[in-house]
């Protein structure tokens, strides 16, 4: 066979693959009962809604994994989990999830509706990071601290975590004797605070106690005046 003929097979053989794979692959989706209606589509996605999901840490010989369990699963929809692709019909738990990792689950349309096979919608999941410092003694009263969420997602040696918790907590210590400095200087200085004043206004004040004893000469002569008038 020549070379020609060889090329027209080929492309005879991809254009059946392109023809036959969209039936493969939308098959599983497209819904022929025509019963499905667009009324029922919107109920199922009502309903996928309602759907909730929580997770359980779980410690085994210090080995940390994640339980997710499957809420409000309803009977009209089926989940199927992206990880062993298992199919959910009801309340259920995804047992042994590594910290960190992202999951999917598709939410179809069961076999107790019209639309089986229709996919209603898919729900991303990250479960949540481990950090095995959270339980570390240099994180008491340090919880909220970054190196301290339990959740926090690290990259450290165990040198360096201890490295980065001293300077934290010692740049604390630093701060709260400043601010107790600080406080007992304001407290030191508030006693003095008049003397202060009258020592750098005392020109003024001066000049205003003068003003006032020039004033009560003046009222005192005046009245002394009067009260010879009288007499």
């Amino acid at each position: 066979m020549n070379n020609k003929g060889s090329d027209n097979i080929k492309k005879t053989i991809l254009v059946l693959v392109l023809l036959v794979l969209p039936l493969n692959v939308f098959a599983f989706y497209e819904v022929v009962d025509s019963r499905c209606t667009m009324d029922t589509k919107i109920e199922l996605r009502e309903t996928a809604n309602n759907f909730t999901y929580s997770f359980e840490k779980v410690k085994n010989n210090n080995v940390v994994t994640y339980n997710l369990e499957l809420l409000n699963v309803d009977k009209n929809i089926s989940i199927e989990n992206s990880l062993n692709k298992n199919i959910y019909y009801e309340n259920a738990k995804i047992l042994n999830i590594n910290p960190g990792t992202q999951l999917q689950l598709y939410i179809y349309a069961s076999g107790n509706t019209y639309c089986k096979g229709y996919k209603i919608k898919t729900v991303t999941i990250q479960v949540p990071y481990y950090n095995k410092y959270s339980e570390n003694k240099l994180c008491l009263g340090h919880e909220n601290y970054a190196l301290c969420n339990s959740t926090s997602n690290l990259s450290l040696t165990d040198k360096e975590f201890e490295t980065q918790m001293n300077l934290y907590i010692e740049s604390l210590s630093k701060k709260n004797t400043n601010e107790t400095e600080t406080n007992i200087e304001d407290n030191t200085k508030n006693p003095f605070d008049l003397v202060n004043f009258i020592v750098k206004y005392s020109d003024y004040i001066s000049g205003l106690g003068w003003i006032l004893l020039v004033i009560f000469i003046a009222v005192s002569i005046e009245r002394a005046n009067k009260k010879r008038g009288i007499l």
